[in-house]
């Protein structure tokens, strides 16, 4: 994976993440519902990866 994709891939997780957090804030979103639990979960793993890349 190449630093370009990693920047682009990592512009993108936190404009997910912000949406999310907005969400959250918003009370559409919860900790509590699996759904949400798991794109968190997604989301976490995909950061590591990028670090990973890094």
């Amino acid at each position: 994976m190449g630093l370009a994709v990693v920047i682009d891939e990592q512009a993108a997780l936190e404009v997910r993440f912000r949406v999310f957090e907005a969400q959250l804030h918003a009370g559409e979103r919860s900790y509590y519902r699996p759904e949400d639990d798991d794109e968190m979960r997604r989301m976490l793993v995909t950061f590591l990866s990028l670090r990973s890349a890094l």
